[in-house]
């Protein structure tokens, strides 16, 4: 009996924490219509499970009492068949099956079609091992970021797929279901904002060692906030020290050092328990204005301006970033980005400079 209370009690704890609405991934509190649809849906198959669920529990409970065998030298009444209970319990799942079907494959070809009433954004969101990155491709909009997805209130976000990888999973819990994207098959979606906030996202698919640190965020702004932010990211981040990354450039302080190293200091280190040599910042990070563009870690344009780093995981701050450099394995397991060996001061100048690109 004892056990029992302890099951019953962790089943009840279990229910009232995974049907909180102000928890920041709760899909109880739905902030757009197509999260609003799916809660919809949801609310018809629990309900319809629940149905199916009371009546098969309460004609076991009622058999196991009502022929319950009373007595050792007692044999029940043999039976072979019941030709109408047969025929209801084929009948029955029909109707039930019908129910949930119509509503869901309804709601498959609405949501098929994109929305021409309301203006339109078109994002790449692409996964990686493990962030994620994302590009604008309207014509008027030209950013590329990572980890942080910025949009307006009230507007189309028209989102294409992308992996290069493994199996990864697109879901904003409060805005819109979840969406695998596949290597060599690219998905889409589409989804709206209600209203301002800060939304809380994350990879839903089994993608590695660090898929639990797959996280990123959603920021929806009114359009003139969203219209402020396109503008400050199609600049060229703190472009006084881009100048600082050549070596006949006469700058001083510790930014600009951190923007020399940057551009051009190689080093040794690891990479997953591999040994590698030449390696450069620039090489894998794309700052906008350097002649160096790499592609193999996220875009740090304007990585200041972002709250978090390492994908979601830390807040942004000084120190956070002094250890994410320093040594990243140990702050997220799995990770591709190298511990190098460092030189006094570099890693001190390397942050001093990054904080600069807002």
């Amino acid at each position: 009996m004892r056990i029992l209370k302890i099951v019953f009690a962790t089943m009840l704890l279990g229910l009232s924490l995974a049907c909180t609405p102000e928890h920041l991934q709760s899909t109880f509190d739905p902030k757009g219509p197509i999260a609003r649809d799916q809660g919809y849906l949801f609310e018809i198959l629990f309900w319809a499970m629940a149905a199916v669920f009371v009546v098969v529990q309460t004609g076991l409970v009622y058999t196991i009492i009502r022929y319950r065998r009373k007595s050792e030298n007692e044999l029940p009444k043999q039976v072979h068949g019941h030709d109408k209970l047969e025929i209801a319990w084929t009948i029955a799942p029909i109707f039930v099956l019908a129910a949930v079907a119509i509503p869901t494959v309804s709601m498959i070809f609405e949501h098929d079609d994109i929305p021409t009433n309301k203006p339109k954004i078109e994002v790449i969101a692409e996964g990686y091992q493990w962030w994620w990155g994302f590009e604008y491709t309207d014509e008027n909009i030209n950013v590329i970021t990572a980890n942080e997805l910025h949009i307006p209130t009230d507007t189309v976000i028209n989102v294409s797929l992308k992996s290069e990888n493994v199996i990864h999973s697109f879901w904003i819990p409060k805005l819109a279901g979840k969406m695998d994207l596949v290597p060599n098959n690219n998905n889409s979606m589409w989804f709206i904002a209600d209203e301002p906030g800060e939304y809380y996202a994350q990879c839903a698919e089994y993608c590695g060692t660090s898929h639990a640190n797959m996280k990123f965020k959603v920021y929806v702004h009114d359009q003139a906030g969203f219209d402020e932010w396109v503008e400050n990211e199609q600049k060229s981040a703190n472009a006084s020290l881009i100048e600082c990354t050549s070596a006949d450039a006469n700058c001083s302080g510790l930014a600009a050092k951190g923007a020399y190293i940057f551009a051009n200091k190689k080093f040794s280190g690891v990479i997953r328990g591999q040994q590698v040599d030449n390696q450069m910042c620039a090489a894998c990070h794309t700052v906008a204005g350097m002649k160096i563009r790499g592609n193999a870690g996220p875009v740090l344009t304007h990585i200041a301006s972002r709250t978090t780093i390492a994908s979601g995981i830390y807040d942004n701050t000084e120190e956070n970033l002094t250890s994410w450099i320093t040594d990243p394995k140990n702050m997220k397991p799995g990770v591709y980005m190298p511990t190098l060996n460092f030189e006094e001061g570099d890693v001190e100048a390397l942050v001093a400079y990054l904080q600069t690109l807002r």
